[in-house]
């Protein structure tokens, strides 16, 4: 190397041109870390909402029509209607009494946002926001505090970048992006 030798107790003064050398090689590399690594300095920017918010879904309405598949005195199934038409569907799919899945219509009779309970704890764990039937967003809580902490966007019905924030502090710290969605 470039550099005085170093002994106990000396002071070291670097030869100005291997330290050039030096910061021109690992200027590059860190750099490009810093642009993979997934990571991104904390701003307003990168803020999410992490309030999970459950559309209502009137399944005591009058217009519901319920159905209980298992006979056991429960609406396992509940189809919320409006003018003939239905607007939302609460199910209970594995019995226990307690909606599982929130399914909710659009005018032309499509999903367009899915709210769906994986933990069985009577909470939204995923929110997903449908186009013309067609996922193009998921908000999801992965990790148990009741807070959203994942965000997933989709194009053409494709996951095509994804969100998180891994510290529960609201600003978004991870992400990832699928090139070319539109390709399989």
């Amino acid at each position: 190397g470039g550099d005085a030798p170093r002994y106990a107790g000396a002071t070291t003064i670097p030869n100005p041109r291997a330290l050039g050398f030096r910061m021109a090689t690992a200027l590059p590399l860190v750099v490009g870390l810093a642009g993979c690594s997934g990571e991104t300095p904390k701003s307003a920017a990168n803020e999410r909402n992490r309030e999970i918010t459950h559309e209502a879904c009137d399944v005591d309405s009058g217009s519901a029509l319920k159905t209980d598949v298992n006979n056991d005195g429960r609406p396992d199934i509940v189809k919320v209607m409006s003018g003939g038409k239905e607007v939302c569907r609460a199910i209970d799919l594995n019995f226990d009494g307690v909606k599982d899945a929130f399914i909710y219509y659009d005018d032309a009779g499509k999903e367009r946002r899915r709210e769906s309970d994986f933990d069985r704890d009577g909470r939204p764990d995923e929110i997903s926001v449908m186009e013309g039937g067609v996922v193009v967003r998921k908000e999801l809580e992965t990790n148990f505090d009741s807070k959203l902490d994942t965000w997933e966007e989709y194009q053409g019905g494709r996951l095509a970048k994804t969100e998180r924030d891994s510290d529960g502090d609201g600003i978004i710290d991870e992400w990832w992006e699928f090139n070319r969605p539109d390709q399989p």
